[in-house]
């Protein structure tokens, strides 16, 4: 009895068991409970959600599996938006850019006229802008890349170096390594960086360590060693204090107030400890700079008093191009 109530025996009952798992970013222990469900009913939420878990794993092998194995042609994917985006994201961590491209295209064929066509168009267009990335890297040209960065404000920035993670090469990588030590690059965008590699890199190109600048500081950082910032404990317990405070006091800014302080912890990401004592201090400083609430005392040096206002202004720039 006890082995039937741990491992549930009809479908949908091993995926609710499997969303409370994949709820607390525990996906290893979702996967046999995700599989299980499809077997016996190919539903496309469950395949969304096994998808989604098996790439936040680094299974690719599987990953490949069970998209050539699909109850679902691309047909059928493409009047399923939801489905169609995870069998993008796929696609980009399990083929080469020339056929990612050739994918997109077929894909894009089946597609009627709406967003999901769009989303498929701006993709292919990505795509098609890391191929040429991906020939200037072919012929040395990584200094004339950083250089072109540099001189872009920080949204196009961002936009740019979304198209070279779609190259997956040696030399693109070595590129995000001169991006993460090079002192102009913002630190938002080398949060993005870090989260790349920790999604992409395997367990054994992540045992390194690379030269970091932050802010002001010239680091070394062991890629092993970072979580990403939505599992780190110290950012998840000032977020949940922000977000009582928020309903407590005006419910209707919440959103907003969230995405702001969600914008500007990624400039501090991975020092979230060394940079706030705890998440009291994190909160009050956050709602003091950000005009939410006056603090008649606040502890703050005056070096993270000069990030924030750096941080603000930057934020600023990347709305105000957007």
């Amino acid at each position: 009895m006890t082995d039937i109530l741990e491992m549930p025996n009809n479908a949908e009952n091993a995926y609710r068991k499997a969303r409370n798992f994949l709820i607390k970013n525990q996906f290893k222990d979702a996967l046999p409970l995700l599989e299980q469900s499809y077997q016996l009913n190919p539903n496309p939420d469950v395949l969304v959600d096994w998808t989604f878990a098996l790439i936040r794993t680094k299974d690719l092998t599987e990953l490949k599996r069970i998209w050539q194995e699909s109850h679902f042609s691309l047909q059928e994917i493409a009047l399923q938006p939801r489905l169609a985006q995870v069998y993008i994201q796929s696609l980009f961590h399990m083929e080469k850019l020339n056929d990612i491209a050739l994918k997109l295209y077929q894909l894009q064929e089946q597609t009627p006229a709406g967003p999901l066509k769009e989303f498929i168009e701006a993709e292919l267009s990505k795509v098609n802008q890391a191929l040429a990335l991906q020939d200037q890297f072919k012929l040395g040209q990584g200094q004339e890349i950083l250089d072109n960065l540099l001189s872009l404000p920080l949204i196009e920035q961002l936009s740019q170096l979304k198209q070279i993670y779609v190259i997956q090469s040696k030399a693109s990588h070595h590129f995000l390594f001169q991006c993460l030590s090079h002192e102009q690059v913002s630190n938002y965008a080398k949060a993005d960086i870090l989260h790349y590699l920790l999604y992409h890199l395997s367990e054994t190109e992540l045992n390194q360590t690379i030269k970091f600048s932050w802010f002001d500081h010239d680091k070394e950082v062991n890629l092993a060693n970072l979580t990403p910032y939505q599992e780190d404990p110290l950012y998840l317990e000032t977020r949940q204090k922000l977000y009582d405070y928020c309903q407590s006091n005006d419910p209707h800014l919440t959103d907003a107030v969230l995405e702001q302080f969600v914008l500007q912890a990624l400039f501090f990401y991975p020092y979230f400890q060394a940079t706030f004592e705890n998440e009291d201090t994190w909160l009050a400083i956050f709602l003091h700079k950000n005009q939410v609430q006056s603090v008649s005392y606040l502890d703050i040096s005056p070096e993270l008093d000069h990030y924030y206002d750096q941080i603000i202004l930057e934020l600023q720039s990347i709305f105000l191009n957007a």
